[in-house]
């Protein structure tokens, strides 16, 4: 049986904090990546980024910063 937590008593909650590190840590190790999809995605007319449940609210996530980055140039759908 696992030790009992000493913390707060969801693990999601620890996930969720820790996602600010995880990403930067992504974002250095992962740049030249990063950059090519970056420059796949703006040579395409439209991205459609599609989902169900939780899938989905990323997707609307996506293509909000896609629209917000892209100063509204991007044509974005989001299909569930």
């Amino acid at each position: 049986m696992p030790e009992p937590r000493t913390s707060h008593p969801y693990h999601m909650h620890d996930a969720i904090l820790a996602q600010p590190g995880s990403i930067d840590r992504m974002l250095g190790s992962q740049r030249d990546v990063i950059e090519r999809a970056a420059q796949a995605a703006a040579a395409k007319k439209k991205i459609i980024f599609a989902g169900i449940g939780t899938s989905f609210n990323a997707a609307r996530m996506g293509a909000f910063f896609l629209r917000q980055l892209s100063g509204g140039r991007a044509q974005v759908a989001v299909e569930q």
